[in-house]
């Protein structure tokens, strides 16, 4: 028994989370295997070792680390990276082996954060209002990429006529999860993914191409582009995102706290195992990962709390590693209807930072430092890309995350609000006495 239920009652909502789990995490890594211009083995092989990563790193967070169903998946701040620096060089092999270069020393940092105890510091700023305000930006930042795929826009192949088929799949998990059948709703994003690639597959979208690139097994050996090579550029940004991804873990592990109703997870395991996993993720040549806030979302909408289910499904998606051939069939999946799983799951994840804003209860000075985040970092995800060519390259890294800036403004604003508060309140007392 794990999480309170049997093998039998899990193996289903196993495959749920493993549906899932592969909607979020083969995106990123198809994306960025087209930005390397990689040959199809070679893409099928870093897609592979992204599964490898993404379920190897969610197993070991759930079993040692937070101990929560929080799925591991690519780190936006990771994927802009690797694109940016994949866009400056056209690709080249020296710029993927500086990469993992990047993550070897981003992951050694954050374990030594973590057994310095810095993670418990860091986890007494990040209150109800902060998780609030990033959950937000969260889901008005990914609102629009989301509501494009589901639509098969802007670069989809199949042409916006088959945006129905990611449409049709918000529907139908929406409906299921909203419906009176209990098991219906447990399995809404599984009946949904299916019908929605039935129907688009029904509708003239052939996947047999895909299924046959790269061999079917391989033993993911390490670094898939050659050993790592040291460039200052690609470290400094690695040891940055890895400063700003502490907040990105610190909000995923407390929206899943609201949503279980359990006591605070040690952030001092689960930042030991994300620097480890983000190693990893460098050893094997692909993108560096961290725990999804969707998976909140995901949680809220199916009912599935139990962490066997998830620690199935991670294993299964780790498993995956060793199969590029069945990597590349999945990275055929119709993006519409991996987006419209994130879709569906990101209604749920907007209620979870409203909820814990009106837990908040905030006062007029952390409203107005609220209002600001939120405009700010709206406004800088509104951006063009390369709104500021004159600035060093980190800046630009940084100031194109509308989503941390925002949740960084907010975390500054709200703990210097409180210990203002603090100290008015100290002062009183003291007149008192």
């Amino acid at each position: 028994m794990v999480g309170g239920i049997g093998i039998a009652g899990a193996a289903g909502r196993s495959v749920q989370w493993l549906i899932y789990l592969i909607a979020s995490v083969v995106p990123i890594p198809v994306v960025l295997a087209q930005a390397f211009h990689l040959d199809p083995g070679t893409a099928a092989g870093f897609i592979s070792r992204a599964c490898l990563v993404a379920g190897a790193a969610s197993l070991v967070q759930g079993l040692w680390g937070h101990r929560m169903p929080i799925n591991d998946g690519p780190a936006g701040l990771w994927f802009a990276v690797f694109f940016l620096f994949a866009s400056g060089a056209a690709g080249g092999s020296d710029v993927s082996r500086a990469l993992e270069m990047g993550l070897l020393a981003a992951g050694t940092f954050v374990v030594l954060l973590a057994v310095t105890g810095a993670f418990r510091i860091i986890r007494q700023w990040f209150t109800p209002a902060v998780t609030g305000c990033y959950l937000l930006l969260l889901a008005a930042q990914m609102a629009g990429p989301f509501f494009e795929g589901v639509l098969g826009l802007p670069v989809s192949p199949h042409t916006v006529w088959f945006g129905w088929g990611g449409v049709l799949t918000v529907a139908i998990i929406l409906a299921a999860s909203l419906g009176p059948v209990r098991w219906l709703r447990q399995y809404s994003v599984l009946v949904g993914m299916a019908i929605g690639w039935m129907a688009m597959a029904a509708a003239g979208y052939h996947s047999g191409d895909a299924a046959r690139t790269g061999a079917w097994f391989a033993w993911p050996g390490p670094f898939l582009f050659g050993p790592p090579v040291w460039n200052w550029s690609v470290v400094v940004n690695g040891l940055f995102v890895a400063i700003i991804l502490i907040s990105n873990l610190v909000a995923s592990v407390e929206a899943m706290e609201r949503i279980l109703q359990v006591p605070p997870a040690d952030m001092r395991r689960a930042g030991f195992w994300h620097g480890v996993t983000t190693v990893a993720a460098g050893v094997a040549g692909t993108v560096g990962m961290i725990p999804q806030s969707t998976a909140s979302g995901f949680v809220a909408l199916t009912g599935i709390r139990d962490r066997l289910p998830f620690l199935w499904g991670s294993a299964m998606l780790a498993a995956m590693g060793f199969f590029p051939g069945i990597a590349g069939w999945l990275a055929a999946m119709p993006r519409e209807v991996g987006y419209g799983v994130m879709f569906a799951s990101f209604t749920q994840l907007i209620l979870v930072g409203l909820d814990a804003m009106r837990q908040a209860h905030l006062g007029p000075g952390q409203r107005q430092g609220l209002g600001l985040a939120l405009l700010l970092g709206l406004g800088l995800t509104a951006l063009p890309s390369g709104a500021f060519p004159a600035l060093p390259q980190v800046v630009r890294v940084f100031l194109s995350n509308g989503l941390v800036v925002g949740t960084l403004v907010y975390l500054v604003w709200d703990g210097m609000y409180r210990w203002m508060a603090s100290r008015r309140t100290k002062g009183a007392l003291g007149r008192e006495r």
